[in-house]
């Protein structure tokens, strides 16, 4: 399980953590460390159901706007790339978030403010 917390030692206001499904429960959170989380707001973590790669929302220097979709892939060893931004047309100067795949996964869903409203 993937999801974003606020615990002592954690990078920034919010960062992305993850808990492992073992032995009929879930495992103590782990941070996903510097690579993911930064000094800002890290958050809406979504996961591929291959876990191949996450895309969450954060606003950051060089941003679009006030809250920008960033991507990372999982490596062959388990450790993250550093987030990319999704850039334009994904982003807009408004704040984009939210992000959810369809079942089939073919199509990313999210809601943006970028006409003024939290749309879909």
């Amino acid at each position: 399980m993937y999801f974003q917390g606020q615990y002592p030692g954690g990078f920034g206001k919010a960062d992305i953590y993850r808990s492992r499904w073992i032995n009929s429960s879930f495992a103590k959170p782990e941070n996903l460390g510097r690579v993911i989380n930064s000094d800002f707001h890290e958050g809406d973590v979504l996961i591929a159901p291959d876990e191949s790669y996450l895309i969450v929302n954060t606003k950051r220097p060089k941003g679009f706007g006030k809250g920008d979709l960033f991507i990372s892939f999982q490596k062959d060893d388990g450790s993250w790339t550093p987030l990319i931004n999704m850039e334009k047309p994904i982003n807009s100067s408004g704040t984009d978030y939210c992000p959810m795949l369809s079942p089939d996964g073919k199509y990313l869903f999210f809601t943006s403010t970028r006409s003024g409203n939290g749309d879909i």
